[in-house]
């Protein structure tokens, strides 16, 4: 919601309008005392009615069942608040309240934000919009579990279908506490990162990032691609339906669409039609099926999140407790639905601290 503060005139910074307008997250408990609230830090270009906190407000709160974080929207891809709360005051829950909506390929809001729980080992509760019309929908809680990943969320992206509270009874989870440290490793210790094999390779517009990729016919193979620094390495089996295409693609360099921030990425996208200039295109259909996968990359960053979006007759899905990643992204027991997009994106969040 949004909230007012008012300023002094003699202040250089104060608002014509002599206050100031933040996009503000509002916590109660269940008898409605007021718990929190947070002034939203990292604001969309679009967001101009609302003006950013001189410091970014770490804010938390007690529960009967846990202390929680909160932060919202563009703050997921910042170090502030969203990596402090969790690495400097120990936070295992997050409270995300948001306005996203979805970007295919990569960055739907059930795909990023569970990837974001498996990968500092979180809870998160996401609670979106529901306006299918505009792209905002997807809820859900998710947290980590063992190698993998449990949610209970709410996708329908229906132009009639109407909101749904998702409620659930999240299992305990005591990860430890060098998680990350030990995915780091574990990606690099014990694989060889290849060069390019013999495959032509092409630019392919993914998220507003222009990638370096290769397409993927066969049922089976061992592929890489590289871009600059990043070497991005797949092996996989299953069945691509006729008349439909994949492409592997390696992202290394700054995504500035909306926002900034470092990134290196390895994914494995189906592409919109048999064309490869369609790879990157928005799309929620898919027919082929993957039995076995692993995807790795030689990542500079510690903060990798592994994402695994399907299609269930045509409507997005999640894949928990069916893959597993602690440095590679695994897949062994196959996949519900047709695969859309099986991803790696690492964020460097140690240049915004």
């Amino acid at each position: 919601m949004g909230a007012r503060i008012p300023c002094m005139k003699s202040s250089s910074k104060c608002p014509v309008d002599h206050q100031y307008q933040y996009s503000a997250n509002v916590v109660y408990g269940p008898n409605g005392d007021f718990l929190a609230r947070y002034f939203k830090y990292n604001l969309y270009i679009k967001e101009t009615y609302f003006d950013k906190p001189e410091k970014v407000d770490l804010t938390t709160f007690e529960t009967p069942f846990g202390r929680f974080g909160t932060f919202s929207s563009l703050d997921i891809f910042y170090y502030d608040p969203a990596i402090s709360l969790i690495e400097k005051m120990n936070i295992t829950n997050i409270a995300f309240p948001t306005a996203w909506s979805d970007e295919l390929p990569l960055l739907s809001a059930i795909e990023l934000h569970s990837a974001f729980a498996v990968t500092m080992a979180s809870t998160f509760l996401a609670a979106n919009l529901h306006l299918p019309a505009t792209g905002y929908h997807g809820s859900g809680l998710y947290w980590p579990w063992d190698t993998s990943l449990c949610t209970s969320y709410y996708y329908n992206d229906s132009l009639s279908s109407s909101g749904y509270l998702v409620v659930d009874t999240v299992k305990g989870c005591a990860p430890s506490p060098d998680r990350i440290t030990k995915t780091s490793r574990g990606s690099t210790s014990k694989v060889k990162y290849d060069r390019p094999n013999n495959h032509d390779t092409f630019e392919a517009i993914i998220n507003g990032n222009r990638f370096t990729a290769i397409t993927l016919t066969s049922y089976i193979g061992v592929f890489n691609v590289c871009q600059h620094n990043l070497c991005c390495n797949l092996i996989y089996e299953g069945d691509i339906a006729r008349d439909e295409l994949f492409a592997l693609g390696a992202f290394d360099g700054t995504h500035t669409k909306e926002e900034n921030y470092y990134l290196q990425a390895c994914v494995f996208i189906k592409c919109a039609n048999a064309s490869k200039e369609s790879c990157g295109v928005s799309t929620q259909e898919s027919l082929s099926y993957i039995s076995k996968m692993t995807l790795f990359g030689n990542f500079t960053s510690k903060y990798r999140f592994p994402e695994v979006l399907t299609s269930q007759n045509g409507v997005l899905a999640l894949a928990p407790q069916l893959f597993s990643y602690l440095g590679s992204l695994l897949l062994d027991v196959g996949l519900n639905g047709g695969p859309l997009s099986i991803s790696l994106l690492s964020i460097d969040y140690l240049p915004d601290v």
